[in-house]
């Protein structure tokens, strides 16, 4: 589906500093087949900026820690 995005938002409790993880499954519609290799830009949904790029693995799982905010993904 390129160029289609989703909109995220992580968040964090007071006492939790820790950064976030995003993990993303990535599967073939109808069959349900995890694709591997299908890379997403991360972008910031405040500024639209590119803060960067994963890439799901051979199990067609993505993971990337982020700081707390509102993103989106753009395969």
């Amino acid at each position: 589906m390129e160029g289609e995005y989703s909109k995220i938002t992580v968040e964090h409790e007071p006492d939790e500093p820790d950064p976030g993880e995003l993990r993303v499954i990535n599967h073939a519609e109808g069959t349900g087949q995890r694709l591997p290799g299908t890379r997403f830009g991360v972008y910031d949904a405040t500024t639209d900026e590119k803060v960067g790029e994963i890439t799901t693995s051979e199990n067609g799982v993505a993971r990337r820690t982020l700081p707390e905010g509102e993103f989106y993904l753009i395969e």
